[in-house]
């Protein structure tokens, strides 16, 4: 579902401060980042580490999905007054494009991740009915929960690098050494999840939710049955659809059923009953776009949540 928001009210906020918001933008020396979700925010946060003259802030910091986020006014000056915006770039950032159509900063540096990964996008589509929606999945939009797979979130790395590379030349050299140093990591996770995954005894999940996962499963060749696509608005799955999940698992007897961060446990309980594996057990993977200040406080990071998600899908393998 595409989001609307209405500007009227935060243009007229913004038009009583933009003199005094461009007067301290002037003065400030330091560089002003923006994120608009955790996983950029994170990457950024591990390209400038310990670079001084850097302002990052994170805008979805409250916890909320980032398909429901609704901008502030003060998220939209944050924007309009940044000097680089890193942006997912996706159906939920629509809200995005409208705040920096006429930015307070001229100079502003936009950077949308998902234009740089143009030959890995993937449509998004229903996971489990592809034979019923061919005329929708023709106009289906690119599946924006991009950084869920790490070799997409290495080429987003090295575009946020070159981004800022391209702003601050004065530290180039230590952007590319951080990035170069978080990319190894990357890689070694990565090469975790083929090792994992190829010497498992199945390869196949099933979500009793939606499913964001699209580009991780791709990367490694998992088949997956989920409830619904990753944008999916729907809480609530019919019974055919509920009726071909509890198939699935005992076709490819799965112990297992899987939902993300945040969900009820309620429609994978039904799916495991209706399956006759009312035993089974229910697994939790982090979508990682639902993330809190007090998460990121206590440490939370994107390395850290995939390194957990790696040992969900090993246990529902195996």
């Amino acid at each position: 579902m595409r989001k609307t928001f209405i500007f009227l009210f935060a243009a007229a906020v913004l038009t009583t401060i933009v003199s005094c918001t461009r007067q301290n933008t002037a003065q400030s020396s330091k560089i002003k980042i923006t994120c608009t979700t955790f996983p950029n925010y994170d990457w950024t946060r591990e390209i400038t580490r310990g670079i001084a003259g850097i302002d990052l802030k994170l805008i979805v910091s409250d916890g909320t999905d980032l398909h429901s986020f609704q901008p502030s006014v003060n998220d939209i000056v944050t924007i309009q007054t940044t000097d680089i915006l890193v942006f997912t770039g996706g159906e939920s950032d629509e809200w995005v494009l409208d705040a920096i159509k006429n930015p307070m900063n001229r100079n502003l540096v936009p950077v949308n991740l998902m234009s740089h990964l143009s030959e890995r996008l993937q449509k998004e589509e229903n996971e489990i009915n592809d034979h019923e929606c061919d005329h929708e999945c023709k106009d289906a939009e690119n599946d924006e929960h991009i950084w869920l797979s790490l070799k997409n979130a290495q080429v987003s790395c090295q575009t946020i690098c070159t981004a800022l590379c391209e702003k601050d030349p004065a530290h180039k050299d230590s952007y590319q050494q951080n990035t170069h140093s978080y990319l190894e990591k990357l890689s070694e996770l990565d090469k975790s999840y083929a090792d994992v995954i190829s010497g498992s005894k199945k390869k196949s999940i099933v979500f009793a939710d939606r499913f964001p996962f699209k580009y991780l499963a791709s990367d490694y060749g998992l088949s997956h049955f989920a409830a619904f696509k990753g944008c999916a608005a729907e809480t609530e799955a019919s019974f055919q659809t509920i009726a071909i999940l509890a198939q699935k698992l005992n076709e490819l007897d799965l112990n297992c059923i899987i939902k993300i961060e945040g969900s009820s446990d309620s429609l994978s309980k039904t799916v495991l009953k209706t399956s006759g594996r009312s035993n089974g057990r229910i697994l939790v993977l982090d979508s990682i776009q639902s993330v809190t200040k007090k998460q990121i406080d206590g440490g939370y990071t994107y390395l850290g949540a995939m390194e957990s998600n790696l040992k969900v899908i090993q246990d529902a393998l195996n």
